[in-house]
């Protein structure tokens, strides 16, 4: 079932108090989600009538330290990608806010939130010793992020990531948001090493897709997300290492070989590049599919 990011300045607080005062928070948390004066700063993310996460809103970032948006998954729910779901909903309340750079303080040992982060438009300003702020940039001008993705194919069969960003779990190609500075076949090394701890050598870029939100059903963010996915025939030479790398997508990543010959009926998306995946060897030029799912 998918996720609802419910706040709580357009509902009572009374219509949540069973599910807060129900769900294992420490006595400072339930203080503070049950304060009537943070009733307009209060976002819940809630699957199944559970509370999965919370989140703190300020329309205004604190010179010193406070930033714009505070978001927490609870443990229990934590790597399952709902903290990247929960997080773009937030980003999509600063843009309708209009809130143009939105600050974002964050531990240093917070791995998770930062790698949430990261897969946005972001720059960083260290602060605090112990604490970085991110401001990230929403431009009234809608951007679009840069995923570069690995296509690994031995045996016939494809290498895969099995993920679950908040919205069902599917498989995907293995790869990942390209940062600042690097070049897309850089982002491309560094996110499988981090993912499947696997070196991979980039051979061929052949497919490239848009995904954007907006024209698709079935989304897997806000009406706003349009990435582009740039998809390159990998070499690797040691398979032996293959496993959750240092950041991989949750814990509950798996990793999956399909099989060519049966991978229609599988959970694997993008659909539309199967038919090319199946006869990846024919293709002489980069094909640039559109906005395809």
């Amino acid at each position: 079932m998918a996720d609802n990011v419910i706040s709580l300045s357009d509902n009572k607080i009374e219509n949540y108090q069973f599910l807060i005062n129900s769900t294992t928070f420490s006595p400072k948390e339930k203080n503070i989600l049950l304060d009537p004066e943070n009733k307009n700063k209060i976002y819940l993310l809630i699957n199944e009538n559970k509370i999965t996460g919370y989140a703190l809103f300020s329309n205004t970032a604190d010179q010193n330290f406070h930033g714009h948006i505070e978001f927490h998954i609870l443990p229990e729910y934590q790597n399952k990608g709902k903290g990247k779901f929960f997080f773009s909903m937030l980003l999509e309340e600063a843009r309708k806010k209009e809130i143009a750079q939105v600050k974002i303080t964050c531990s240093k040992k917070n791995i998770k939130a930062i790698k949430i982060i990261k897969n946005f438009n972001y720059k960083l300003e260290e602060t605090f010793n112990d604490y970085n702020t991110y401001w990230i940039d929403l431009p009234k001008e809608k951007a679009c992020r840069y995923s570069i993705k690995a296509i690994i194919i031995e045996n016939n069969k494809l290498l895969v990531e099995r993920c679950d960003y908040g919205r069902g779990r599917f498989s995907k190609l293995p790869g990942g948001g390209q940062n600042w500075g690097e070049t897309i076949t850089e982002a491309l090394i560094r996110e499988c090493k981090e993912e499947l701890n696997i070196d991979v050598e980039p051979q061929k870029l052949v497919l490239i897709r848009d995904y954007i939100a907006k024209n698709h059903p079935s989304k897997i963010g806000p009406y706003w997300f349009h990435q582009v996915e740039p998809m390159f025939i990998c070499n690797v030479k040691d398979y032996s290492t293959l496993g959750k790398g240092n950041s991989p997508d949750g814990i509950n990543q798996e990793i999956v070989w399909l099989d060519l010959n049966t991978i229609e009926t599988s959970d694997f998306y993008p659909k539309a590049i199967i038919p090319y995946l199946k006869n990846i060897q024919d293709i002489k030029e980069t094909i640039y599919l559109g906005d395809v799912n």
